[in-house]
């Protein structure tokens, strides 16, 4: 490949993986809501990522086009609505600026050949499990929507042969870790009466084991539980610094920890380690 059309590609990658970003954004405020119920009863099925089209939460002004232009419009608005003023949050540039790179950076560390259509698993991967992490940490839940698409999808690369998982590995990895983390879940509950393991974790278990096949159940157990362990130490470290001397750890609900950023990372890395490897 010449320099013009790599440095072509990788400013086609960038600008893309912003776009997608503007998109995950959409994910995730708008999932959470259709799952959540949080609308009225007669707008409960009216919200869809498609519609309304974007507004200011605030005011509900509609967005300008010239406003959604990814980052760049929160760039020149100073981070704020156009019409109410309401500060804009710092996670809409964070979660297009995030994805850029990760295109930008796959493109330069994963691209090999011609074949673009390598690039995809990693991708969507990533885009996935991102909407994942961050709709767990906000609202305690990962959609079935989200959990559905990384397993269809993953069996989709898996049977094309884009990754290295077989289709008989992805199949036996989803039915084996089914089977594992209920026993677990049902095993914790009769015997501490309290819900341990999630019903969103046990469905996204099985959903990303078309990416990381059967062989891999060991390490994702191991690594999510070692990581799920970190965040909850990390967690009730950083929930006993008053930062703004206004709560303290008495008035902290620190009774659940979303497990699904574990699992995430722990995907991600499996995954990826296979691809650098």
């Amino acid at each position: 490949m010449d320099n013009f059309l790599y440095y072509f590609y990788l400013t086609c990658f960038l600008l893309v993986g912003l776009s997608v970003g503007s998109f995950i954004n959409v994910v995730i405020y708008r999932l959470p809501l259709k799952t959540l119920h949080q609308q009225a009863d007669d707008d409960v099925g009216i919200i869809s990522l498609s519609w309304p089209p974007s507004h200011c939460p605030q005011c509900n002004a509609m967005i300008l086009n010239r406003d959604n232009v990814p980052l760049f419009s929160w760039i020149m608005l100073k981070g704020r609505c156009r019409f109410c003023q309401a500060p804009i949050p710092l996670i809409y540039p964070m979660t297009e600026l995030i994805h850029g790179l990760w295109f930008f950076l796959g493109f330069i560390f994963l691209f090999t050949g011609n074949n673009l259509l390598s690039l995809l698993p990693v991708l969507v991967l990533f885009c996935t499990l991102y909407a994942i992490t961050i709709i767990d940490i906000r609202h305690y839940i990962i959609p079935d929507p989200l959990n559905y698409f990384l397993l269809w999808s993953g069996m989709v690369f898996s049977v094309t042969g884009i990754t290295a998982v077989s289709p008989l590995s992805a199949v036996m990895g989803v039915c084996v870790i089914w089977l594992v983390t209920h026993a677990l879940m049902f095993a914790y509950e009769r015997i501490r009466k309290v819900d341990g393991l999630g019903g969103g974790d046990v469905k996204l278990f099985a959903a990303v084991m078309p990416w990381v096949g059967i062989e891999n159940i060991h390490v994702l157990l191991l690594l999510s539980s070692c990581t799920g362990l970190a965040i909850i130490v990390l967690y009730k470290y950083l929930i006993k610094i008053d930062f703004n001397h206004q709560k303290n750890i008495e008035n902290t609900n620190c009774e659940y920890i979303p497990f699904g950023p574990a699992i995430s990372f722990s995907v991600l890395y499996i995954f990826l380690r296979h691809c650098l490897g």
